[in-house]
């Protein structure tokens, strides 16, 4: 009988021990699984991360691209060299963690490399009085048309993954297939082979129009010498910029910072009005355009009505684009034939009714000011020897443009037509004769846009 019980017990202790084991094997197991798919979601979170910036890198690598082919000057030839170089790296840096771990991206990060150091070489050129040759600038061509094609791929594959058509599944070549039996997804290895090809053998759109980007960095000379107003006459300014009766304007608080402002709320409208002045400082509408009456020239001349009716006086439209119904038309104030771009105003017009339903006016705010026009400005034929050669001159006029510190610059804007009739802006500065800045406008259904 003891004997019994103890195989009994023994039985029992191996099985015990049996179903530990298992046990722990299958906790292990499953814990290594989930590690493995742990890892395996952060490389594919990586990989995906690394294939959007290596989208952003190929595309501003073709914008500085298409802009140097049309500089001419020592400082914007160093600046688009610099920035050249830069993406130049950063896309790189982003393609090694794209490498399936072979040899297939040889080419691009040759081109990669060539883009850096062939720019940073023309750059030592200029920077010792020397002219690029013709040679130079057909070479600066071939590494465009490259650009473009790779950024085409690049661009291809962000969207066949947005569409769920793309793989990250680096153990696997070719076409993968999916959950369904019928649809396949094309392997990033292969979207990239396919993008390495293009290299043997466009743009973040900017509608609120060029020089709209330094709104906060100073203080306002317009409103530092403004009287204080009350809320009960601020709430008046709104009501008349509404077109309605101050009893209809309700209070929604204040907004503080470098333009301190009094909020009310107007319906589905948010106003701005400053402490300092009473200006309006900008306007949002919650409500939807429906269906299109108006075009947008009609637009135009209904904001500047506007302008005019409350203040604004000596407003020149500029660009304009027009969204769900919405058109954004910019705004700058006109000093003595002088356009002066930081004094930017956006107005919304909805062109189902016509009515005004936003306005941004803290670009003009935050700039306006008297300004003191030089009188000794150099002619506008000088500052026209500035241009690249390949620039056909189309129309000219005295602009100021913000720098990047804050301040202001005086230059000529030149409207030409470059390669394949692109349309581009260049901005000589008027003191150094130099490049300030260079565009390329985009023309699309919803208006003028720039980049």
């Amino acid at each position: 009988m003891k004997h019994y019980y103890r195989t009994r017990r023994g039985r029992i202790r191996i099985i015990s021990f049996l179903v530990s084991l298992v046990l722990a094997l299958s906790i292990w197991g499953g814990t290594e699984t989930y590690k493995r798919r742990n890892y395996q979601q952060l490389v594919k979170i990586s990989q995906e991360r690394a294939l959007s910036e290596l989208g952003d890198y190929i595309s501003n690598i073709t914008l500085s691209l298409q802009k140097g082919m049309y500089a001419n000057t020592p400082p914007m030839i160093a600046n688009l060299s610099s920035s050249l170089w830069r993406e130049a790296t950063g896309a790189k840096t982003s393609l090694s963690q794209l490498e399936s771990g072979g040899n297939e991206l040889y080419n691009t990060y040759k081109f990669l490399s060539q883009v850096g150091e062939f720019t940073m070489a023309l750059n030592r050129k200029v920077a010792a009085d020397e002219q690029i040759s013709e040679e130079e600038r057909k070479q600066l061509d071939e590494l465009l048309k490259f650009a473009k094609s790779l950024s085409d791929q690049i661009n291809y594959m962000q969207s066949m993954y947005e569409n769920d058509a793309l793989s990250f599944d680096a153990k696997k070549q070719g076409l993968l297939l999916s959950d369904t039996a019928d649809q396949q997804k094309l392997s990033y290895i292969e979207g990239i082979g396919n993008a390495e090809q293009t290299l043997t053998d466009y743009p973040t759109l900017l509608y609120d129009g060029p020089f709209s980007y330094n709104i906060d960095q100073k203080e306002s000379a317009l409103l530092k010498t403004a009287d204080p107003v009350s809320r009960e006459d601020a709430r008046k300014i709104a009501a008349s910029f509404c077109g309605v009766d101050p009893s209809q304007v309700a209070d929604a608080g204040d907004e503080e910072g470098k333009m301190p402002a009094y909020l009310f709320s107007v319906d589905q409208k948010t106003i701005n009005i400053t402490k300092n002045g009473g200006f309006v400082a900008y306007m949002l509408c919650g409500d939807f355009a429906g269906e299109e009456k108006l075009d947008q020239r009609q637009a135009v001349e209904i904001a500047k009505k506007h302008l005019e009716k409350h203040g604004y006086k000596n407003m020149k439209e500029s660009y304009f684009a027009t969204d769900d119904g919405i058109c954004t038309i910019n705004f700058a104030f006109v000093d003595n034939d002088i356009v002066c771009y930081p004094d930017l105003i956006k107005v919304n017009v909805s062109l189902d009714t016509g009515q005004v339903c936003g306005i941004d006016a803290r670009g003009y705010i935050m700039n306006h000011k008297d300004r003191k026009i030089p009188e000794d400005i150099v002619s506008v034929d000088k500052a026209r020897e500035s241009l690249n050669k390949n620039l056909i001159v189309e129309n000219a006029q005295k602009a100021y443009i913000p720098k990047a510190n804050g301040d202001e610059e005086l230059t000529y804007e030149f409207f030409c037509k470059g390669k394949d009739g692109q349309d581009v802006l260049v901005y000589i500065n008027v003191d150094t004769l130099e490049e300030s800045e260079i565009l390329l406008l985009l023309y699309t259904d919803g208006g003028i846009l720039t980049k």
